[in-house]
């Protein structure tokens, strides 16, 4: 049961539609036309890595810092 992003081809409306079924027609909240386009998808990217310490150079800790600014490194 995808969501879609889709554009309007009759009024440029731009909005997302969650198919309940793969037979299901969306259709637009605007106009009421069915003449529409799929739009690419935006992605995103979890990472699940930590930022190293701005100031690693100064911290007496591991990297990522682990002296929660105690360090005097970071103001």
């Amino acid at each position: 049961m995808p969501i879609f992003k889709l554009k309007c081809r009759q009024c440029g409306n731009i909005f997302e539609y969650f198919f309940k079924n793969t037979e299901e027609t969306a259709v637009c909240g605007n106009c009421n036309s069915t003449n529409l386009e799929k739009l690419p998808s935006q992605i995103s990217v979890i990472s699940n890595t930590v930022p190293a310490c701005p100031n690693a150079a100064v911290c007496p800790g591991a990297s990522p810092c682990c002296c929660n600014g105690k360090c005097g490194g970071h103001r």
